[in-house]
C-alpha cells in the first residue's frame, strides 16, 4: 500500500480556502504545465470539481486565465476547469481584462471548428493531433447516453481521435478504443444512476507521450485522460442509499467504512461484492482498464459527513492503491471527481517508459500475461 499520494492538492485547498473566505479572483495567469503528467492534471481537475461542487454563491467570481492560444489554456481546459467555471456562471478573463471565448482554446482559430454537429459534446481538436472533448452540461435531464453504433462502440468517434501510433499494435488499437469506450461510458452512466447531482462535466483529451518501441527506435505513444466530475451525494452514500433500498443495511459490505467502500468498488465485480441486484461495476472496470493500459485512476469523493476521502490506483494489485492520509481541507465541496488515465501503448519497452515517464509505481508484466490476469474476473463473473 502506497502511503504517499503523487497527487498534490496544496493549491487546490489554498485556492479554496480564500475564495470560502470571502475571495472572489482565482488568478492562474501564471500557470505553467509540465507535459500534461496524470498526477498534474488531477490536481487541477480536483480544482475544476471543486467549483463546480462549491456550495456558496460563486456569481461575483472570476477566474484569470493563461494567454489565450497557449498549451497552457488549453491544458486547464483539459480537467474540465472553463466548463465547471462555466456552469457557475463565474466571470473568465485575461490579465489584460478580456473576456474569454471558446475560439481561445485554438491556436488558429480560423483552421478549427469548435463544435462537434449532432452531437452533446463539444469538440476542441486542434490540426496536430491534440484533441479535447467536453459535456458542460452532463446533468441535465436532456443528455442522452447513446446507444451501441454498429462499430459496437457507444462513442464511435473516439476513433477519430489520434490515438495511433507506432508504440501500439494494430489489434492493440482496436483493444484501446474498446476500453476507451468502456471507461468514458461507464464513468458517464454514473453521473444519473447513482449522483444525484444536478450539475456535472465529462472531458476527454488525447496528449502526446514520447517511448522506446523495443527494437531501439523511438515510438511516441498517445495518451487518453478522461475526467468526470459532479456535484451528487458522493459515492460511499450513493452505495448506502442503495442498500437501504434492498435492505441490505446489515451486510458486510454495509459495515464497511468509507475509505473500504472504495476500495471494495474498485477491486471487486459484480460477484465480488456480494449484493443482490447491485450491478454497478463501472469504477471496477475502469480500473481493470487503467492496469492493463500502464494507466491511472483517481477518485475524490465526499461522504454523508461532508469530508473528502481520496484514493488512486497505479497498477494491477491492491498493493498499488494510494490513500491520503488525511482529509483534504477543501470547504464546501460535494460529489465525486473520476479520473482515468489510458497510455496507447502494447509493446514492451514503450511500456516500461510510459509508467516511467508518468512517475507511476506500476509492475508492467508481459502485455499478455497482464491482459489474462485482468480479464480473468471479468470472464468468470460474466
Amino acid at each position: 500500500m502506497v502511503n504517499e499520494p503523487t497527487v498534490d492538492l496544496a493549491r487546490v485547498e489554498g485556492e479554496a480556502r480564500r475564495m470560502a473566505d470571502g475571495e472572489s479572483e482565482i488568478n492562474l495567469s501564471d500557470f505553467k504545465h509540465d507535459r500534461a503528467r496524470h498526477a498534474d492534471l488531477v490536481t487541477w481537475s480536483a480544482l475544476a470539481w471543486w467549483l463546480l461542487s462549491y456550495g456558496g454563491d460563486t456569481t461575483d467570481w472570476s477566474l484569470v486565465l493563461p494567454d489565450r492560444g497557449s498549451a497552457s489554456l488549453r491544458h486547464l481546459a483539459r480537467t474540465g476547469i472553463i466548463a465547471a467555471a462555466e456552469s457557475r456562471s463565474i466571470v473568465l478573463r485575461y490579465s489584460d481584462g478580456q473576456r474569454f471565448d471558446y475560439s481561445d482554446l485554438f491556436s488558429s482559430p480560423d483552421r478549427n471548428r469548435s463544435q462537434l454537429q449532432g452531437n452533446q459534446w463539444q469538440a476542441f481538436d486542434e490540426l496536430d493531433g491534440d484533441e479535447l472533448r467536453v459535456i458542460p452540461d452532463l446533468a441535465s435531464p436532456w443528455h442522452l447516453i447513446p446507444t451501441p453504433s454498429w462499430s459496437g462502440l457507444i462513442y464511435p468517434w473516439l476513433g477519430c481521435l489520434n490515438l495511433r501510433s507506432p508504440a501500439l499494435s494494430v489489434t492493440g488499437y482496436r483493444k484501446f478504443l474498446g476500453a476507451a469506450d468502456k471507461v468514458v461510458s461507464e464513468l458517464i452512466k454514473n453521473v444519473p444512476m447513482w449522483s444525484r447531482a444536478n450539475r456535472a462535466f465529462a472531458a476527454v483529451s488525447v496528449t502526446k507521450g514520447g517511448g522506446e518501441r523495443g527494437d531501439g527506435r523511438r515510438a511516441s505513444w498517445n495518451r487518453l485522460h478522461v475526467v468526470v466530475a459532479d456535484n451528487g451525494i458522493g459515492i460511499p452514500s450513493a452505495l448506502r442509499h442503495y442498500l437501504a433500498a434492498y435492505h441490505d443495511s446489515e451486510s458486510d459490505f454495509g459495515c464497511l467504512n468509507d475509505i473500504d467502500i472504495l476500495c471494495k468498488l474498485i477491486f471487486s465485480g459484480r460477484n465480488g461484492r456480494e449484493l443482490s441486484h447491485h450491478d454497478g461495476d463501472g469504477i471496477y472496470k475502469s480500473q481493470l482498464s487503467a492496469g492493463k493500459w500502464v494507466g491511472a485512476l483517481d477518485i475524490i469523493t465526499t461522504n454523508t459527513r461532508g469530508e473528502i476521502l481520496r484514493v488512486g490506483t497505479r497498477g494491477i494489485d491492491k498493493e498499488s492503491l494510494e490513500k491520503a492520509p488525511s482529509t483534504p481541507a477543501i470547504p464546501g465541496a460535494q460529489g465525486t471527481l473520476m479520473h482515468v488515465l489510458l497510455q496507447a501503448t502494447d509493446y514492451e519497452g514503450a511500456r516500461q517508459e510510459a509508467a516511467s515517464y508518468e512517475s507511476l509505481r506500476f509492475e508492467t508484466n508481459g502485455y499478455k500475461e497482464t491482459t489474462d490476469r485482468l480479464y480473468q474476473p471479468i470472464l468468470a463473473s460474466a
